[in-house]
């Protein structure tokens, strides 16, 4: 009789949770995943062994999901969970003391760490204890702090202190253009206030690390090429590039930490090349892990075997890629490759959502959405 063997669950399905499957199937753990939307490209990968509804992924609907699915999945004695947003993560850190009996989670004994690390306002005692720079801020509880604001340095950049509210950054140049925008932000309130550090896209890099307990296990180091909004938002396309002292800082801001599993930390290097946090990613791989996976660094892997307790294994080498969120840059690709005249632009491979692994339904099925979406925009004018 075989001995039962150790799955994954994903929540969620999107090109990112996608990633994460084909980078766990194609070490041939068996992958299921939580999705309410069966229409997703995701969800017709070879490489997923099975997948679980929900009606939605809000705390109410998704909790009695996960006790449902692990019960369906009682064959397989251990399976380890995968989030892919911070909200997700928010909840199951929040229910930590549940679903750690049901579950596999490679940061369960760091739940409070990453609870604490999601809030915006904690980011700057935290840099700062870890001997890193961190932009002049000040928490707006209500419009009327703005009071504080008096004396910075304009322009500021205005950040929801909790994950995956209305809006993710928005940069004023005046104190009365600040105000009309908190007017009308007021039930993302509290809202953070930070001064802006100069630069464009190319400004911004980022660490990727695999910790256990606060200790590097693997790392490597990127930068984004272009960002939505420029200069300040989730990245569109992004590049690995080795930088020995974004790797250090991203090592030291967790270093002494009890947090296992994927971490990441989003850098900004100022015109005068000094470097400032901007963000951590805790309690899931980040959405551009694809750029890791193809560029050697098999992340998810690597947690999987971290919270199966098993020895993990780094990889031997990384090579060079590029990665383009053709989903909400459709003709960046195209773009660089004239730019540089080369179909491999910068040098590196390109890396896409969808595409490769021999699993060819999840491309067909995106391309399709994007003709309809094309379609229904030109018919609608």
């Amino acid at each position: 009789m075989n001995a039962p063997s150790d799955a994954a669950l994903l929540i969620g399905l999107d090109s990112h949770g996608l990633a994460v499957a084909r980078a766990l199937a194609s070490r041939g753990v068996p992958v299921y995943a939580i999705e309410r939307d069966p229409r997703l490209p995701g969800v017709a990968s070879r490489h997923l062994t099975g997948h679980f509804p929900v009606t939605d992924f809000s705390e109410e609907h998704l909790l009695p999901a996960l006790r449902d699915t692990r019960a369906a999945l009682k064959a397989h004695r251990h399976v380890v969970l995968f989030p892919m947003n911070d909200r997700q993560v928010g909840i199951v850190a929040r229910h930590i003391g549940e679903l750690s009996t049901l579950y596999r989670i490679s940061w369960a004994d760091a739940a409070a760490t990453v609870l604490r690390l999601q809030r915006k306002d904690s980011l700057d005692d935290a840099s700062r204890t870890q001997g890193l720079q961190y932009p002049r801020s000040v928490v707006l509880e209500r419009a009327e702090d703005l009071r504080a604001v008096t004396g910075f340095r304009l322009p500021v950049i205005l950040k929801p202190v909790m994950p995956l509210s209305s809006f993710k950054t928005h940069v004023v140049h005046s104190l009365d253009e600040a105000r009309a925008f908190v007017a009308g932000k007021l039930s993302d309130l509290p809202i953070l206030c930070q001064e802006y550090i100069e630069g464009g896209d190319d400004a911004l890099f980022f660490g990727e690390l695999l910790l256990d307990h606060g200790r590097p296990l693997f790392g490597m180091t990127g930068r984004k090429l272009l960002s939505h909004p420029p200069g300040q938002g989730q990245a569109t396309v992004a590049e690995t590039h080795a930088n020995a002292e974004v790797l250090r800082l991203t090592a030291q801001f967790f270093a002494g930490s009890d947090l296992s599993g994927p971490a990441a930390l989003e850098l900004k290097r100022d015109p005068q090349g000094g470097f400032w946090v901007i963000e951590p990613t805790i309690g899931r791989t980040e959405f551009l892990v694809e750029l890791c996976i193809a560029a050697g660094f098999n992340q998810p892997w690597m947690e999987f075997e971290l919270a199966c307790a098993r020895p993990v294994e780094p990889p031997e080498r990384l090579t060079d890629r590029v990665w383009y969120d053709t989903e909400r840059e459709p003709l960046a690709y195209l773009r660089l490759s004239r730019q540089h005249r080369s179909l491999a632009p910068r040098g590196k491979a390109p890396v896409f959502p969808y595409w490769g692994h021999g699993d060819l339904r999840p491309w067909l099925r995106a391309m399709g959405h994007a003709i309809r979406m094309r379609w229904f925009r030109l018919w609608g004018r």
